[in-house]
Parts: structure tokens; sequence; C-alpha cells
């Protein structure tokens, strides 16, 4: 069983850690153990973590984790590129395979090697987050996609009001969203032709039943944005961030434990894989 947990279930765990309540932690460890559960983390939670101010609270976190040996998830684009690339492929559309492998990771480098950025061999958690602390271009590669998400969702929504009839006629995941979701390069690094490319994404647009059918972390994707988008709550930087980081783990995992209500009626009600908890004790 993999279990992906939120930043604010951990957040309790380490607080009692640090208070001294240490049966807390061992009954997370033991509840873990019975269902032989795997723990499931992303990006974010390092992102997360290195807002703390308090540095004996984050290196504290930092370290909770490192004794939890979770599995990293990949970057939400790597994994929903490869899922697109696959489906044109085995329909006759793309001149090569995407990869068909689980998105998880048992180290922090073969996380990284979906951001297409520097990896470092052997990096900890713990020293990640506190690159992230002093380091800005590091965080932004991170960031960028829940800045992208935010804008497609702001977007949307003012299209949408201009026009309601788009919420049924039009899918947030078109053929621009399709295009941008292609490599520009094949694994050769050769440069993929511009025409080529717009005709991937147009046989992608006028058979999207097919492709979010075939590309469940597409069809996340999707659910997650008109649940965005059907929805009158104002729209920010964390909401992206709290919808964007479950995408995968919506998809690959079995349990998603999370504080959040509105997340975890969305994940119950969308007919997906997992199933949401606030707790361990509800399973």
């Amino acid at each position: 069983m993999y279990v992906y947990f939120d930043h604010n279930v951990l957040i309790d765990a380490n607080h009692a850690r640090l208070e001294g309540n240490w049966g807390v932690w061992h009954e997370l460890q033991s509840k873990l153990a019975r269902l032989s559960a795997r723990v499931v983390l992303s990006a974010w939670h390092m992102v997360e973590n290195a807002k703390a101010r308090d540095n004996q609270e984050r290196r504290a976190y930092s370290a909770m984790i490192t004794e939890l040996q979770p599995l990293f998830l990949s970057n939400n684009n790597f994994v929903k590129q490869n899922e697109l690339v696959r489906y044109l492929f085995n329909a006759g559309a793309w001149i090569e395979n995407g990869e068909d492998r689980l998105p998880f990771h048992d180290s922090l480098a073969g996380m990284w090697t979906t951001y297409g950025g520097p990896v470092f061999i052997g990096e900890q958690f713990g020293e990640f987050v506190e690159q992230l602390v002093t380091d800005p271009q590091l965080r932004a590669r991170i960031m960028t996609p829940l800045a992208e998400a935010l804008a497609l969702v702001k977007g949307a929504r003012e299209a949408i009001q201009e026009d309601p009839g788009l919420i049924g006629a039009e899918a947030i995941v078109n053929r621009e969203w399709l295009f941008d979701h292609l490599p520009e390069r094949d694994r050769q690094g050769q440069f993929i032709p511009l025409a080529y490319r717009e005709s991937a994404a147009r046989f992608a647009a006028e058979s999207i039943g097919q492709v979010l059918e075939s590309c469940p972390t597409i069809l996340a994707d999707d659910l997650r944005y008109r649940n965005a988008l059907l929805t009158n709550n104002r729209i920010d930087a964390n909401d992206a961030a709290d919808t964007q980081h479950v995408i995968l783990p919506v998809v690959h995992c079995d349990l998603i434990v999370t504080r959040d209500r509105r997340l975890r009626r969305f994940i119950n009600e969308a007919g997906l894989r997992c199933k949401a908890v606030e707790s361990l004790d509800a399973v």
C-alpha cells in the first residue's frame, strides 16, 4: 500500500516529537507497519518545510522524514508528458514511445531527474531543504508548475464568466494544453519539427475522450481544474499548490492522509483510485 501524507499531517507528528510526545510517533509507525504501507512524498514537502522560520522545527521535520524512508514522486508534468506520448505512439501519431513505469523514486536524485535540473547523487532531504531556504532559483524550479496552474484556472474562470457555455464545450485539456505537454526534442536531443508537434496535438484534441481514458494523470489534472472552476472560492497560489501536489498520488497511491476537508471531498467524490482520510485511524 502506498500512502501519501499531506504536509499538515506531518507537521502535527513533528510537533509531537519536539514536545517529547513520542507515543504519537510510535503509533504512526505501528499503523504504517500494520498496513504494510510505504510512505510517499513529493517535492512540495521540501518547499513547505523550507518555509518554516524556526530552524529547530525545520531540521527536526527533515530528520523525521529521513526516518520514514519515503518514496518520492516524479514531476507531474514529466508523467503527464510520458502518458500523452505513449498514447500518441500507440495511435501511430508520435515518433517514439514514452517511459512506462511507476512515478516513484527511492532517492531524491531519481526524483530530480524528472525536473530537468542538476542532480546530486546521495543528497538527503534535509540538505535540500536548507538549499531551498537560501536559493530562490531552486524554489522556482518547483514553484513554476504551480504558477502555471494558477494562471490557467484564473484565465479559464474569466472566459467562462464571459461565456458560461464554455464549461461544457471546451475542455481544460484542449489542443493548446496538449501541445504544451509535448516534448520539443526527441531522446537523441534533436528538435521535433513544430508542424509535427502541432499535428500530434490536433490529433490528441480530436480524440480527447481516448486521451483521458488512457492517461490517468491527465484525467486527474482535468478533474482538478474543473473542481477549481466550478466553485466560487477565491483561488490563490496556495490553492493551486494544495491540489497540484496530489495529482500523482490520487492516481498512483492507495491512500491520501490530509486535514484539508475540501481536498478530501474532492478526491472521494471524483471516483479516483485512491481514498482520502483525515487520519490513519479511519483505515
